[in-house]
């Protein structure tokens, strides 16, 4: 790899394609961070991308102090930190569906005339 600082400044004023080569180069450690964390290949690839994408936007905040890779997994650690808690918010939900007819019917019922709309969205 060429000199990783002339490679960031290369791509800091617009050489995109160098970025494919920081990519290539610090690939199986981002891949190897984020497989702690989720070992379906679809979504580690996803995540993988998403660490990349956040790194690209993100490269001005980049101030050389610490080294690149340092910097990158940081990142990735937070990509994968943000999927889990997606994850678990999405594992605690529960779909109108699996609640049944019964519990729709429940709410727009007679029975429980002092359930208002927003009282109903509650609950759901």
């Amino acid at each position: 790899m060429k000199n990783e600082t002339e490679l960031l400044e290369r791509i800091r004023n617009g050489s995109a394609d160098d970025f494919g080569e920081l990519i290539q180069e610090h690939q199986s450690l981002v891949y190897s961070i984020l497989y702690r964390y989720e070992r379906d290949k679809h979504l580690l690839e996803d995540l993988a991308q998403e660490t990349f994408i956040k790194a690209w936007k993100a490269l001005e905040q980049f101030d050389g102090r610490a080294p690149f890779s340092h910097w990158l997994s940081r990142i990735a650690v937070h990509v994968a930190l943000d999927h889990l808690r997606k994850r678990k918010r999405i594992q605690n939900e529960t779909a109108i569906e699996d609640l049944g007819e019964g519990a729709l019917e429940w709410l727009q019922g007679e029975d429980n005339p002092e359930i208002e709309g927003n009282e109903a969205r509650e609950i759901l």
